[in-house]
């Protein structure tokens, strides 16, 4: 579970999934570790799967389809609720 540093709510969840056949996942942070936005929390190799899991409140449009393809740091998966500042 991903929190918000100074308002302490979650702002999003990640799920790291092992493929069938090669599980290979590498996570390079910890549990209560912080991280900042962009920064690299593991790598998923050969068939694995990363699930990205959004509050449905924060969530204003999501920018991709089921089947996409999509590339770490660079596709811009949902447009977020900004509403709050930081």
């Amino acid at each position: 579970m991903l929190v918000h540093p100074i308002r302490q709510e979650p702002v999003a969840a990640v799920r790291q999934i092992s493929g069938a056949l090669a599980r290979t996942i590498v996570c390079a942070i910890e549990e209560g570790q912080i991280v900042q936005r962009g920064q690299r929390i593991g790598m998923i190799k050969l068939g694995s799967t990363t699930e990205l899991y959004l509050p449905s409140n924060s969530v204003t449009q999501v920018r991709v389809e089921v089947g996409q393809k999509v590339k770490a740091g660079t596709t811009v998966l949902a447009q977020l609720n900004t509403s709050q500042e930081d």
